[in-house]
């Protein structure tokens, strides 16, 4: 399966850079498989330009995954999943996010911005995701040592777009994505998480 994915890492970026952005999307969308979208909140991945790639993805029927940043979730509407931290989700749920809310707060981003699927992260407490008719909790069964949390977001979102891909529902796949966060933290740095560093069957690659 291959991955489109747009970084968001420039500090400034003129119209006319994100219009040649734009039609290399439009250019190679059909030989993506679907889409993930890491927005770091430089410049790349504004209201308009954004709205433009989720409009081409949905029409391309392009499963959309989103690490968000920033307190406009406005420019995410319409695509199909959402993976905030806790913090972040704070930011734009308007009440307080605490252990009786979180559900209530991954419902309400999954409803407010028209996704399919909403999934917080919540460090050491997990995460809670919410999709339609069903509102739950990922716990951890044991505590952890956190060495550097450098790159957690993208292993997340990453793992959770690939196992979804493959076949797993959302659940089935965000299981792993906490697993799989949950590794990444124990070691320095920046860490690849490989397939034998998680607990999982291979038939998981079988639909």
């Amino acid at each position: 399966t291959s991955i489109y994915s747009l970084i968001d890492t420039a500090n400034k970026i003129n119209k006319s850079d994100l219009n040649i952005l734009y039609d290399y999307a439009c250019k190679n969308i059909n030989k993506v498989d679907y889409v993930v979208i890491s927005d770091y909140n430089k410049g790349v991945c504004n209201k308009e330009f954004l709205r433009q790639i989720i409009k081409l993805s949905n029409k391309s029927n392009k499963t959309i995954y989103i690490d968000p940043k920033g307190a406009d979730y406005t420019k995410y509407y319409g695509a199909t999943c959402l993976t905030p931290n806790e913090k972040e989700a704070q930011e734009i749920v308007p009440f307080e996010i605490n252990d009786e809310s979180i559900l209530k707060a991954a419902k309400w981003i999954r409803n407010e911005f028209n996704l399919n699927f909403s999934l917080i992260t919540r460090g050491s407490k997990g995460m809670a995701f919410s999709i339609k008719g069903k509102e739950a909790l990922i716990d951890v069964d044991e505590m952890i040592d956190v060495y550097d949390v450098s790159g957690a977001g993208d292993t997340v979102i990453s793992v959770l777009s690939s196992f979804n891909q493959i076949g797993k529902d959302f659940e089935a796949a965000a299981l792993i994505a906490n697993q799989a966060g949950r590794f990444v933290v124990t070691k320095p740095g920046t860490y690849p998480i490989k397939f034998n560093d998680l607990d999982v069957e291979k038939d998981l690659f079988t639909n």
